[in-house]
């Protein structure tokens, strides 16, 4: 019985960290109130990570943050660009004072109102379910140490949203 509580309590404070992280990093792009700017840059090299699913990118250098960035597109668009394509980019300051970068095209479709309002919304929700699971699951050490749990793993969420 206690094992599969410690499960739990891991588990939820896992979950808390990652959705910590992912709400801060919705923040800082769809809560950005500076105005974007747009560039283009020149394709240096195609690729895939892992974070956790798939995501194949663009790499090129910005003159506006003066380095080498990953601008994460589709598949397909991927699949199409070639080494020394001009690829339209938007580069925002942060809510959060991290830059972010989007694809010119992606950022078009995303940059209404309604859908900002909608997308943070919904990362929200998530993360407020997240927090009553894991204060439920962490109940079962008390009040206080319960509360520290979950207070370090909002934390580290947000350190991990600065380093990564």
């Amino acid at each position: 019985m206690r094992k599969r509580l410690v499960i739990r309590l891991a588990f939820g404070l896992a979950l808390v960290i990652f959705v910590s992280k992912s709400l801060v990093t919705v923040l800082n792009e769809y809560v950005d109130s500076t105005h974007p700017t747009q560039e283009t840059i020149t394709v240096a090299s195609i690729g895939t990570y892992y974070q956790p699913f798939r995501v194949d990118y663009l790499a090129g250098r910005s003159t506006l943050l003066k380095k080498s960035v990953r601008v994460p597109v589709l598949p397909d668009v991927a699949a199409k660009a070639t080494i020394g394509t001009p690829t339209p980019i938007v580069v925002g300051a942060g809510f959060f004072r991290k830059p972010w970068i989007e694809p010119g095209d992606k950022y078009a479709e995303n940059s209404d109102r309604n859908f900002r309002t909608g997308y943070v919304a919904i990362f929200l929700i998530l993360f407020l379910g997240c927090s009553i699971a894991c204060l439920k699951f962490a109940s079962v050490l008390g009040k206080m140490k319960a509360l520290m749990a979950y207070c370090s793993a909002v934390v580290l969420g947000i350190v991990m949203f600065y380093l990564f």
